[in-house]
């Protein structure tokens, strides 16, 4: 499986006031009324909405959200529903949040969707990533709770879990328990794991499977806190198996130097027989700009070759 970054990474740099231009995702053509791309990412002072004619070559549209972070849009047959983390009490605590548009230009008034009220999910609930379930209703996965990493002065997410709903909004019925959290990691690459991150799932990409992408903040063999993404497998989207290639996106080390520290979070889109995976990558540890950019996958059928026909 050979995912090849486009010659014109990185494809959204930060604005020029910030350091960050980050957590990206997306609406293809064939989902949008004005038949362009939409990409919906954060940067310091909220959620920024971009569009596009080509998905490559990008132009700031509007601020979506003054204070959202870590976006998630889920297109509806009518509405656009813009998901997204919500910091309060100085950044002691986070809740999800929701905004639908009709147009994707008027967005509603925000409100809470999911809170966290779990011991193990801490005070934070965040990354977002809504799908519709397979017999009815939706599925929300999210992290909770937050690991600190010294090295990088950054927090992290530290457990992943699910939630069911009847209808976009709510009301969500949590799975429970997280579905992944700090844990040793069996791969040489991703040494030893510091928190589960987030994860991304879609199906209809594999035969009878969904696939996520999860980017675990792991140690490196030098002990250096950093973040890479896996691919994932699973039957019903609670068990889940590790692509044994894992980790297909990781910190290049040095060239591309935009990406050479951490990589973080992603979407999936198909055009035609490939696969995008957009992506924000940081180029530095506990100082570092962070950009938006893209890896092609030509052949979709190479992203499980083995996947049961």
């Amino acid at each position: 499986m050979d995912w090849i970054d486009h010659p014109a990474n990185p494809l959204i740099e930060p604005r020029w006031w910030n350091w960050l231009a980050g957590d990206p995702t997306l609406l293809a053509p064939e989902q949008t009324p004005d038949r362009r791309w939409h990409l919906f990412c954060n940067n310091l002072l909220g959620i920024y909405q971009y569009h596009s004619v080509d998905g490559v070559r990008w132009r700031l549209l509007q601020r979506t959200d003054r204070f959202g972070i870590r976006p998630w849009i889920l297109p509806g047959e009518a509405c656009f529903h813009l998901y997204f983390q919500r910091f309060h009490r100085f950044f002691r605590s986070s809740r999800l949040l929701l905004r639908s548009s009709r147009d994707l230009l008027h967005w509603s008034r925000p409100r809470t969707v999911l809170r966290p009220d779990l011991p193990w999910e801490g005070r934070h609930v965040s990354n977002p990533c809504v799908l519709v379930a397979p017999e009815s209703g939706f599925w929300l996965y999210y992290s909770a709770d937050q690991v600190y990493l010294k090295d990088m002065s950054l927090w992290e997410p530290r457990h992943i879990s699910r939630a069911w709903a009847p209808a976009p909004g709510g009301p969500w019925v949590k799975h429970g328990t997280p579905l992944f959290g700090p844990e040793p990691e069996p791969s040489q690459a991703l040494r030893s794991v510091a928190g589960a991150g987030a994860i991304k799932v879609y199906k209809g990409f594999i035969p009878g499977h969904y696939v996520g992408f999860q980017n675990r903040i792991y140690r490196n063999r030098s002990g250096q806190s950093t973040s890479a993404v896996g691919l994932l497998r699973s039957p019903d989207g609670l068990r889940w198996e590790a692509h044994p290639d894992n980790p297909i996106l990781a910190p290049s080390g040095g060239t591309p130097h935009w990406r050479r520290a951490q990589v973080y979070q992603v979407d999936l889109k198909r055009v035609g027989r490939s696969l995008r995976l957009y992506y924000n990558a940081r180029d530095g540890r506990r100082f570092g700009r962070e950009r938006i950019g893209l890896a092609v996958l030509k052949d979709a059928s190479r992203l499980w070759p083995e996947a049961p026909q």
